[in-house]
C-alpha cells in the first residue's frame, strides 16, 4: 500500500506546484515579517510586541486554514489559494487545540521529561586562566589556562581591532591553551570566555594589546561581601554543579574572598563556620581565592548530601551559607522518565491523525482523539510506517526551506495515508476471500484517476503544460 500512498500524495501536490509553494512560503512570511520588524526596526517596544504578537497569531490561524484545506484537496473538490483564508472562520477550534497539543508537548519535553532525567544546568564555567601574552615574530601569542569545570565545552575568544574596527569571533577546543593573533596594527581588545556543554558562558576576561603591552580586567564587578547563597543544578547521576556567584539578595560576591566547599551525609556532619567537617563530611573545596563554582563528579545512583559553602573575606570576617540538601536520580526517576518519553513518542505519531481521522469519519473532536488511539494501537505497523515518511518530508521542507512539501504537504500525507488504509479495509471487509496484495487500487480510484487525465511524466513534471 505504501506505493499507491506516496504516488497519490505526489500527484495531487503537483497538480498544481505554485498554489502548493505559494501557501507554503506565505507561513514563512508571516512569521519573518513579524520577527524581522521586531529584530530591525527602530520602534517603540510595544509595537513591537504587538506585532510580533499579531504575527505569530495570524500565522496559527493561517495554517490551520491551510490544514483544514487538507480534505478537500485530498477529494479533488478544492484547489486555490484563496482557499486557506477562506476556511479559517470554519477552523477556529482546529487551530486552538493544534495550538494547545504542541505547547503540551513542548512542556513535556522541556519541562516534565527533564526533571526526573536530569536538572538542567544553568551556571556557566569559571573563567580561563590568562598566562601571558608574548610576541612570537611579528604577531602575538596569547597563552592561558583552562578552567577546571567538569563540564567545560570549549573557549571563545572575540577580538576586536580598533584601529580597523574589525571584529572577530572564533571557537577554541579545550585543552589548546594557546592562540597566535592576527597582525593588527594599534590596538586589540579581546575578551576571553569559558562555555560548557550546556551553552552557558562565564563572563569573561578582557584583554587589551598596546604598544608591546598588555592589560587584562575580569568583567565579573561583584563586590559584595555578605552571606553567599549556595544554588545546585545540573543534577544527574554523574553529578552535579554547585554555584555561589551571589548573596542572598541576589548581589555579586567579591572575588577576593576565599571560599570553602563542604558536603555531608547528614546535617551534623557540616562544621560551624570555619572548623572540620564531622565524621560524615568532606571538603571539596578548601579556602580557594575566587572560586565561585564547582563541579562534583561520580556521586552514583541515588545519593543525597548537603551541601554549604564558607566564606572568608579579606579582613577575616567568616559567614557560612544556608545548607543545602540533594539526591541523585533513582530508579524510580527513570522508570517515570521512560514511561513519559514513551508517552511522548506515541503522541508524535498519533496526534497527526487526530484531524484526519475527524474530516475522515465525520466525528466530535475529542471521540476523534479517542477512536484514532484506540485504532492505531491495533494497526501500530501502519502508524510507524506513515509516522515514518512524515519525518521524511519533515527532513525534506527544512532542508527546502519550507517551499515543499511544507504544512501542506504533511498535512496532506498523514490525510492520504490515513484514507488509503481505511479504504483498503473497506475493501477487504466486503471481500473476504481476497488477499491484502490483491487490493484493486486502479478501479476503487478510477474515478479519481479520471480527474487526474491520465497524466504523462512529462505533464506530471511540468502540470502547467
Amino acid at each position: 500500500m505504501i506505493p499507491i500512498v506516496v504516488r497519490h500524495w505526489f500527484y495531487l501536490l503537483w497538480e498544481n506546484p505554485f498554489s502548493v509553494l505559494i501557501s507554503n512560503l506565505t507561513l514563512v512570511f508571516l512569521l519573518g515579517f513579524g520577527f524581522g520588524a521586531v529584530a530591525f526596526l527602530p520602534l517603540p517596544a510595544p509595537i513591537l510586541i504587538g506585532l510580533g504578537v499579531s504575527s505569530l497569531i495570524t500565522t496559527i490561524l493561517y495554517a490551520a486554514g491551510l490544514i483544514a484545506t487538507v480534505g478537500p484537496v485530498s477529494l479533488q473538490k478544492a484547489w486555490s489559494l484563496a482557499t486557506p483564508w477562506s476556511a479559517i472562520p470554519q477552523n477556529l477550534g482546529s487551530a486552538l487545540l493544534g495550538f494547545l497539543s504542541f505547547l503540551f508537548l513542548s512542556i513535556m519535553w522541556q519541562v516534565s521529561i527533564p526533571s526526573y532525567l536530569a536538572t538542567p544546568d544553568i551556571f556557566p564555567p569559571e573563567d580561563p586562566i590568562v598566562l601571558s601574552v608574548i610576541k612570537d615574530g611579528g604577531r602575538y601569542r596569547l597563552n592561558w589556562r583552562d578552567p577546571e569545570d567538569a563540564d567545560l565545552g570549549f573557549l571563545r575568544l572575540r577580538i576586536r581591532l580598533a584601529e580597523l574596527n574589525k571584529e572577530f569571533q572564533g571557537r577554541i577546543d579545550v585543552g589548546m591553551g594557546t592562540y597566535l593573533i592576527p597582525e593588527f596594527e594599534g590596538r586589540a581588545e579581546l575578551l576571553l570566555q569559558a562555555v560548557d556543554q550546556s551553552g552557558n558562558a562565564s563572563d569573561g576576561l578582557e584583554i587589551s594589546i598596546e604598544n608591546d603591552a598588555w592589560q587584562q580586567r575580569s568583567v565579573w564587578d561583584g563586590r559584595s561581601r555578605n552571606r553567599p547563597k549556595l544554588r545546585i543544578s545540573g543534577i544527574h547521576t554523574d553529578g552535579l554543579n554547585l554555584s555561589w556567584e551571589t548573596d542572598e539578595e541576589g548581589s555579586k560576591l567579591d572575588k577576593e574572598g576565599d571560599f570553602r566547599l563542604l558536603s555531608a551525609d547528614t546535617r551534623d556532619g557540616l562544621p560551624e563556620q570555619a572548623s572540620s567537617p564531622g565524621a560524615s563530611g568532606r571538603i571539596l573545596l578548601d579556602w580557594s581565592r575566587g572560586i565561585l563554582r564547582l563541579a562534583v563528579d561520580h556521586l552514583g545512583w541515588d545519593r543525597g548530601r548537603w551541601y554549604q559553602v564558607q566564606a572568608r573575606w579579606p579582613d577575616g570576617t567568616l559567614v557560612a551559607s544556608e545548607a543545602i540538601y540533594r539526591s541523585t536520580l533513582g530508579i524510580g526517576n527513570i522508570v517515570v522518565a521512560g514511561i513519559l518519553v514513551g508517552v511522548f513518542v506515541w503522541l508524535l505519531i498519533s496526534l497527526p491523525f487526530w484531524q484526519p481521522w475527524k474530516r475522515l469519519n465525520n466525528r466530535g473532536w475529542f471521540s476523534s482523539l479517542r477512536e484514532s488511539q484506540v485504532y492505531l494501537i491495533r494497526n501500530l505497523g501502519f502508524a510507524l510506517w506513515a509516522s515514518l515518511g512524515g519525518l521524511i518530508w519533515l527532513v525534506t521542507s527544512a532542508l527546502l526551506l519550507t517551499s515543499f512539501p511544507g504544512l501542506l504537504g504533511l498535512g496532506l500525507w498523514y490525510h492520504e495515508s490515513l484514507r488509503m488504509q481505511l479504504k483498503a479495509e473497506e475493501w477487504l471487509k466486503n471481500n473476504p476471500e481476497a488477499s491484502p496484495e490483491g487490493v484493486p487500487w486502479q478501479r476503487i480510484f478510477a474515478e479519481e484517476r479520471q480527474l487526474w487525465s491520465h497524466r504523462k511524466l512529462k505533464q506530471w513534471l511540468m502540470p502547467w503544460r
